[in-house]
């Protein structure tokens, strides 16, 4: 591939080396906010890991059920069901680098309609969704614990990412002109 022909390409394609481009960049600012700012911030527990904890407390008492919460020693929230741990949440599973995938895909692909309400709603549902995950992974844990890692590692994250590519299709059908036919 001669120079000509890759200035050729890079001029055809432009939007797609530009989403790669700003992707990558994203990818590598978020990444160092977590592992430099956050992880130094919070250097016992990350905040976002306790709301977890705290909400599902709220959520079991609304239902009935004796839960609570301990702060762990290995950066995680304990969650406990009628004076039994059952799961622990462990930073790496908050939720946080699911918010940096959806944000910088939002980012690197454009579009400037409701960008702003569209990333506030789509995160807090994202929080929702992860709040479901944990909330169904708790029931698992209790109810049918040789069932916990498959659940865990393959149906709610299966469950998670593609409600995140649902969010993406909606972001794209949103933002994206109408093709000249």
């Amino acid at each position: 591939m001669n120079l000509d022909t890759l200035k050729k390409e890079l001029k055809q394609n432009r939007f797609l080396f530009s989403f790669i481009l700003k992707g990558l960049l994203f990818f590598t600012l978020w990444n160092t906010l977590v592992k430099f700012l956050v992880n130094k911030i919070y250097s016992d527990i990350n905040a976002l890991t306790v709301s977890y904890g705290a909400v599902m407390k709220t959520l079991y008492g609304w239902v009935g059920i004796d839960g609570h919460y301990t702060i762990t020693d290995k950066r995680g929230c304990l969650i406990w069901i009628d004076q039994q741990p059952v799961v622990n949440i462990a930073d790496p599973c908050n939720g946080f680098e699911l918010f940096g995938l959806f944000i910088g895909f939002i980012w690197a692909f454009g579009g400037k309609k409701y960008r702003w309400l569209f990333l506030l709603a789509g995160s807090l549902s994202i929080y929702i969704i992860n709040l479901i995950r944990m909330f169904a992974l708790a029931n698992v844990a209790q109810n049918h614990h040789e069932l916990l890692d498959f659940h865990h590692h393959y149906t709610f994250t299966i469950f998670v990412y593609g409600y995140i590519v649902l969010l993406w299709w909606a972001w794209t059908k949103l933002n994206s002109k109408p093709a000249n036919v």
